[in-house]
C-alpha cells in the first residue's frame, strides 16, 4: 500500500514539475524534496548507502560508460522522436542560470536513486521477491509518463535497468547514485 501511494505521489510531483516550463527548475526542486522525504522515511535506504572508494570509482566509470552509450545511440541510430525530445530537454537549461539548474539537476540524480532504487525497489523486493525488480524498473519508467516526453520514458526505462543492475551487483546505493550523478554532470557539460 505504501509503495502504491508513494508511486502516485512521485508521478504527481514529476507531472507538477514538468507542467510549466516557466517555473520548471523550482518545481523540480520541490518534487525532489518530496521524493527525498519519502525515501529517507525508510531506514533501509540509508543502510544500503555505504561510503566506499571502490563503489564510488565504479559509479564514476559506469556513469561515463552510460553517457557514452547514450550519446552513441542517439547519434548513430535513427531515433528522430527521441532526438527532438533531447533538444526540448536541453532547452530547459535556458530557463534558468547555471547556478540554479546545475545543483538542482545533480540533487535530483541523488533523489531519484534514493527514491526509485533505494525506497521503491528495496521495498518491492522485500515484499514480493524477484518480481519486485522488474516492477520497480517499470514504475520508474512509468513515473516519467506524465512529463509528456517520450525521451524521458524510454530513457528512464533504459537507465532504470542500468542503475538497478549496478545496485544488484554492488549491493550499495552509492554506486548507482555516483553513476547517475556522473551521467547528469556529463549531460550538463557536454549535452548529447
Amino acid at each position: 500500500m505504501r509503495e502504491a501511494l508513494s508511486f502516485l505521489v512521485a508521478v504527481y510531483v514529476w507531472w507538477f514539475a514538468f507542467s510549466s516550463p516557466v517555473d520548471f527548475w523550482y518545481r523540480i526542486y520541490f518534487a525532489g524534496a518530496v521524493l527525498l522525504s519519502i525515501a529517507l522515511s525508510e531506514d533501509m535506504v540509508l543502510r544500503y548507502f555505504e561510503p566506499s572508494i571502490r563503489d564510488g570509482v565504479i559509479g564514476i566509470i559506469s556513469g561515463v560508460i552510460f553517457y557514452l552509450l547514450v550519446v552513441l545511440s542517439i547519434r548513430l541510430l535513427p531515433l528522430s522522436p527521441l532526438i527532438s525530445g533531447v533538444e526540448v530537454l536541453e532547452s530547459f537549461r535556458d530557463l534558468a542560470p547555471a547556478y540554479v539548474y546545475a545543483p538542482v539537476t545533480l540533487a535530483v540524480a541523488v533523489v531519484e536513486e534514493l527514491f526509485w532504487r533505494g525506497f521503491m525497489l528495496l521495498r518491492l523486493y522485500r515484499k514480493i521477491g524477484n518480481l519486485g525488480i522488474p516492477l520497480a524498473i517499470l514504475l520508474y519508467a512509468m513515473g516519467h509518463v506524465f512529463t509528456g516526453m517520450i525521451v524521458l520514458l524510454v530513457g528512464a526505462l533504459v537507465a532504470g535497468i542500468y542503475w538497478t543492475l549496478l545496485l544488484l551487483w554492488r549491493r550499495n546505493l552509492l554506486t548507482p547514485v555516483i553513476s547517475h550523478l556522473t551521467w547528469d554532470a556529463l549531460l550538463l557539460v557536454w549535452g548529447v
